[in-house]
């Protein structure tokens, strides 16, 4: 592990000190580029030793639902998720990089294969849905049953309502933060045991996300499909998210989606891979 992030470091470093770069995202569609602490301490405060008995508490505020669909509850190595904007043809797709914990030793790539998850997401939205409970509306029509002396014959009525909305919310909670929620509707996978290409895939995606710089002006695109690029970087989760990507951006959805395809075909090719990543330079 120590030479993955000496190996990921030295290339950003070496990035630094080149000479400025032309941008990757000229005059193209939305992107966002964050930076976030990878997951929780396993101790509470003031305590520091983290309990490595544990796995870690990921921190998931940057998934999506299709992401905690496709990839669970933790933050792998290598993220990367497609999805088509085409309300007609709304098909997704995703894979990721991840050793077994505690102790896994080799590299695993896992492909969620292409598809039409609308079901699914449908069925998730369902359990995890809120009522949007209008407090205002409710005191003001309080007000006006009591000042009209009607208040005493819809009171229980309105208790009860908000009493359901209440539990409903309560559970539509308790499901959004369940992994069983999601684990239930994933599709079946494919996961391939590699081996350089693994520590070349996150030195890369870590590239990609560290010089990804825009130029121009942002252009409204209203089809095309949205990628997600993740990476954990020693205690940090680096994600990038664009609409229709350019330059380095492209060559590393078009990786991927090459993976994801030929991991469909049951033809999945290492040293191919490999070679397209070390064409992508930085």
């Amino acid at each position: 592990m120590k030479n993955i992030i000496a190996s990921i470091l030295t290339t950003l470093l070496s990035t630094v000190l080149a000479s400025a770069q032309e941008a990757d995202h000229i005059d193209g569609g939305h992107f966002e580029k964050r930076i976030t602490y990878n997951a929780y301490t396993r101790t509470p405060w003031p305590l520091r030793q983290a309990d490595e008995s544990k796995p870690p508490r990921y921190i998931l505020d940057d998934k999506s639902m299709m992401d905690k669909l496709f990839f669970g509850f933790t933050n792998s190595a290598v993220e990367f998720s497609v999805g088509s904007v085409d309300f007609m043809n709304p098909t997704s797709s995703g894979l990721r990089l991840y050793k077994d914990w505690p102790d896994g030793r080799d590299w695993k790539i896992e492909v969620i294969p292409k598809g039409d998850y609308t079901d699914e997401m449908r069925e998730i939205r369902r359990v995890t849905g809120e009522i949007d409970i209008p407090y205002d509306y409710i005191r003001l029509l309080e007000a006006e049953l009591r000042e009209a002396e009607m208040l005493h014959l819809v009171k229980n009525i309105l208790d009860s309502v908000l009493h359901k909305a209440y539990k409903q919310n309560g559970d539509a909670q308790s499901a959004e933060r369940s992994e069983e929620t999601y684990a239930s509707l994933r599709p079946e996978t494919k996961t391939f045991t590699v081996g350089r290409l693994g520590d070349l895939l996150q030195e890369k995606m870590a590239a990609l996300i560290y010089n990804f710089r825009s130029g121009g002006d942002k252009v409204i695109v209203m089809d095309g499909y949205y990628v997600d690029f993740r990476c954990v970087v020693e205690g940090e989760l680096w994600s990038l998210s664009i609409h229709v990507p350019n330059g380095r951006a492209h060559q590393m959805y078009a990786l991927c989606r090459r993976m994801i395809l030929d991991a469909e075909k049951d033809e999945f090719n290492e040293s191919e891979y490999i070679e397209m990543l070390e064409a992508i330079e930085f």
